[in-house]
């Protein structure tokens, strides 16, 4: 007697970050800022949606360097007023110039917060199959 073997569904909280990475992916792509950034980011949804490891790594990595990047930004902003004169030049300033900048961090800071608590949950872990190696192409 052959067993099957039933994968769990895909969690709605991975559908959501993932909706989410797609939409900052093809906006990076259609505006030409970030594109390398934004065909790793397909990458990442790819393996995800084949339920592989690598992409469960590649989630994980995102949300620690996205926590890490929001929490250091006023230190780097402060350090260095290149980048700040970036940010002023780049398409978001018109939005970003109305918002306290405690209140833009503090959002970042929580939706980064966020997002590493959903991608280190039980559902999404479960999700992905642990026998299958970093190998892609397999």
């Amino acid at each position: 007697m052959t067993q099957t073997m039933q994968h769990p569904p895909l969690p709605k909280r991975l559908v959501l970050i993932m909706l989410g990475y797609a939409a900052l992916s093809l906006w990076g792509l259609w505006s030409g800022t970030g594109v390398m950034l934004a065909l790793l980011s397909i990458l990442m949804l790819l393996a995800i949606s084949i339920r592989h490891k690598a992409g469960l790594w590649l989630l994980r990595g995102y949300a620690i360097t996205a926590l890490a990047a929001s929490t250091t930004l006023p230190y780097l902003l402060q350090q260095n007023p290149a980048l700040y004169q970036q940010l002023q030049h780049s398409g978001l300033w018109p939005y970003l110039q109305h918002i306290p900048g405690w209140l833009s961090i503090s959002v970042l800071i929580v939706l980064s917060m966020l997002q590493l608590w959903l991608v280190f949950t039980a559902k999404v872990s479960a999700f992905f199959q642990r026998n299958v190696n970093f190998n892609l192409m397999q």
